[in-house]
């Protein structure tokens, strides 16, 4: 834990939904994934079509290690179905490709 500061405060759904209607789609659909997910943007950028099934995501945490199988939240769902799928990344930027970290920070 950080010792100094008050830390960062969470979104509220008034900013979730500023940032929707607002972001570049590829930026919403990347937190849209983190926000019903709850996993970190690394864990996020390296998921995969084929991590989904029967409702579940499938997901090894890049920091710890863990192996979880996240239910998938019916709005994610929805979106998920929206979404292009012209790479086995479930994420990809305006111009189709997977996101690199350094690509997806800078955007």
């Amino acid at each position: 834990m950080l010792r100094i500061g008050e830390g960062y405060a969470p979104w509220s759904w008034e900013d979730i939904e500023r940032f929707r209607t607002h972001a570049r789609a590829d930026l919403w659909w990347a937190a849209a994934l983190a926000l019903y997910s709850g996993q970190r943007q690394g864990d996020v950028l390296k998921m995969l079509w084929s991590d989904i099934q029967d409702g579940l995501l499938a997901v090894t945490q890049g920091k710890t290690g863990k192996k979880l199988w996240i239910p998938v939240h019916a709005n994610l769902s929805a979106l998920l179905g929206e979404m292009p799928k012209g790479s086995v990344q479930i994420l990809t930027n305006s111009g189709g490709t997977p996101w690199t970290a350094d690509g997806f920070k800078s955007s």
